[in-house]
């Protein structure tokens, strides 16, 4: 059986989602001028391996694009169409790193969403403390350069699970806590005011779409498909207003 739709919508989020996103950014400083001559032509030889396999994965979807882009690679090649297609090997996967690296990425994603959530200007580099067991923090700590790279941190911290977060701004990954100490990142004054008004615009696209959810005429009548996506939208509002108003009272905090 087989379903295009679903294969290449799975080859367009690896790459943009993992190759691109993740593994790209987190191997550039290893491939820069002041890394060691061996280790960066290690992680060429790599990244050349990967984007081949990359580029033969694509080429049912984007025959044209792949093989133009597979004849830019250096060296003697034939052509991509006469590549056999790659086949998974399940010998050369490690659960354990795939754990771990999924665990990384979270941990830079909770850094990244308060910074969005909380408007802290993308220059500023923030202090990121990571709270758990020393066990738990292992991991991080080998990988810390990345985590203060990808996240814009000026200092990663290791706190132990005493640490109490009073006034940061707070993210659960499994079984570290990401605190982010605000103070000195953004005016609260001006961030609360703001936090209002997003609350205060939630609330009255909710009232409008619960409004007209608890129409019984309208979802009557009304087609499914419009129906569905109302309902997807009120429980999107209840969420996003649950969490806009976390973030004002943590905003608050600064200004009691």
């Amino acid at each position: 059986e087989y379903r295009f739709n679903e294969a290449s919508s799975a080859f367009y989020q690896f790459v943009w989602h993992e190759f691109c996103d993740w593994y790209l950014e987190m191997i550039k400083p290893v491939l820069s001028p002041e890394a060691g001559e061996v280790e960066r032509q290690v992680q060429r030889a790599v990244l050349v391996r990967i984007y081949e396999t990359v580029l033969a994965l694509g080429h049912p979807f984007i025959p044209f694009i792949t093989e133009e882009l597979w004849h830019a690679l250096p060296g003697t090649r034939g052509l991509l169409y006469d590549r056999p297609y790659p086949v998974v090997d399940t010998g050369a996967t490690d659960e354990n790193v795939e754990e771990e690296m999924a665990h990384l990425m979270e941990v830079i994603r909770a850094v990244r969403n308060i910074r969005s959530e909380l408007n802290i200007p993308p220059g500023k580099k923030v202090e990121v403390r990571l709270k758990g067991q020393a066990e738990e923090q292992k991991f991080l700590r080998e990988h810390e350069e990345i985590v203060r790279r990808l996240a814009r941190a000026g200092r990663v911290a290791y706190v132990d699970p005493d640490y109490i977060p009073v006034k940061d701004a707070t993210a659960v990954v499994n079984d570290i806590e990401v605190c982010i100490p605000l103070e000195g990142l953004i005016d609260f004054g001006q961030e609360a005011k703001r936090l209002a008004k997003e609350v205060e615009k939630a609330k009255a696209e909710y009232a409008r779409v619960a409004g007209q959810l608890g129409n019984a005429r309208f979802t009557s009548k009304a087609p499914t498909d419009i129906v569905d996506a109302l309902r997807d939208r009120e429980q999107a509002l209840e969420q996003k207003i649950a969490k806009l108003g976390k973030n004002f009272e943590l905003v608050s905090r600064y200004l009691a």
